[in-house]
């Protein structure tokens, strides 16, 4: 029966869910199979923590530029402004 619970856990896997606890101590075959989907259960829990916590920062960051590009414009816009103003007065 390993055999088959190693097929079940690599279907839950492949389902993306990654939480099934995986047993294996053999060294023969049986429990090599038994440790492969374990250490792939293992990967990619890290690698999806890992991708979580890098969109994270990137929303964060991007939250920064968005503040900091709005920190920006308002004095742009009344230098902008200032200018028409001095251009309309020159002109008169």
């Amino acid at each position: 029966m390993p055999i088959n619970f190693a097929v079940r856990v690599a279907q839950k896997v492949a389902a993306g869910d990654l939480t099934s606890t995986i047993d294996g101590h053999d060294d023969d075959e049986t429990g090599r199979l038994m440790l492969a989907p374990h250490h792939m259960n293992d990967s990619l829990f890290n690698i999806v923590g890992q991708v979580r916590a890098d969109a994270a920062s990137i929303t964060a960051a991007s939250g920064d530029l968005a503040g900091g590009n709005l920190d920006l414009s308002a004095p742009t816009e009344r230098q902008i402004g200032a200018l028409v103003e001095t251009a309309c007065r020159w002109k008169k």
